[in-house]
């Protein structure tokens, strides 16, 4: 990984090939983007933004990385938790395994990068924590190119189905899930399928959230205002102040505006 750095050069992006080249070794090493980034002595929204070829290697950088002392890297993977331990000396045969927690942190952080609403981002974020929740409870397999359609159904329908999700540490946990939450979970993970899709992490045909297709919602139905209602609101205001003409307008204007117009 340092090498490839090295190569590359000072104010140079890294090309595909270099990226996928950093990304196998990180996998490889079991170090989340946090760990590499404290090792090369920058920020870890910098180093994503090096990993998607949106910055160029800075001066500062390349001076971390002649002065990066190997026992330093040795001591950071020695310190991960067993779990990760093994991880690593199963991706020294396929260096494509890429540990599910490490994905969902790499996936949040291009998520903000984008430019999704803070609203957005917390709704990844708490869904793939439940996700990571049920996964512990229920065998999920520890790399991502593990988890097939059957895993991802199977959750699927614990949300739909479980009476107390996640442990019933709220309220809206307790009662069976509506459609619309059941939907909420699977847009969450088709779109994390798909940015794995596009980061070369899982091949297009190896996608298992393509052959589970979108859970039905019922469309909501809004009951019509009944008319003699709003004739006595309209009837309720007169023409003797400016409120009582702006209000009747907004009253009218609404009235007369089809329904798929409205926001």
């Amino acid at each position: 990984m340092v090498n490839t750095f090295v190569n590359t050069g000072v104010h140079k992006t890294l090309s595909s090939r270099e990226l996928k080249e950093i990304n196998r070794c990180q996998a490889k090493l079991g170090l989340s983007a946090r760990t590499v980034a404290r090792l090369l002595g920058i920020s870890v929204t910098y180093l994503s933004l090096l990993k998607h070829g949106k910055r160029p290697i800075s001066t500062i950088l390349m001076r971390h990385i002649h002065d990066l002392d190997p026992q330093d890297v040795i001591a950071a993977v020695e310190v991960l938790p067993r779990k990760y331990a093994l991880v690593c000396m199963e991706t020294n045969s396929n260096a494509n395994l890429t540990p599910v927690r490490q994905v969902v942190e790499h996936f949040l952080v291009a998520k903000q990068l984008e430019g999704c609403a803070k609203d957005t981002i917390r709704f990844y974020r708490e869904n793939l924590v439940r996700f990571l929740w049920w996964g512990e409870r229920n065998a999920l397999p520890d790399e991502v190119s593990k988890i097939d359609v059957q895993r991802l159904r199977d959750f699927l329908y614990y949300v739909q189905t479980a009476k107390e999700r996640f442990g019933g540490r709220s309220v809206s946990a307790r009662r069976l899930a509506s459609p619309s939450t059941v939907d909420a979970y699977w847009r969450t993970l088709q779109s994390l399928f798909a940015w794995l899709v596009r980061e070369g992490i899982v091949a297009p045909d190896k996608n298992p959230m393509v052959r589970i297709p979108r859970p039905r919602v019922p469309e909501k139905v809004t009951q019509d205002i009944p008319l003699d209602l709003i004739s006595k609101v309209l009837e309720s205001y007169d023409d003797s102040s400016f409120l009582s003409v702006r209000n009747r307008a907004i009253i009218l204007v609404t009235c007369a505006t089809p329904t798929q117009h409205l926001c």
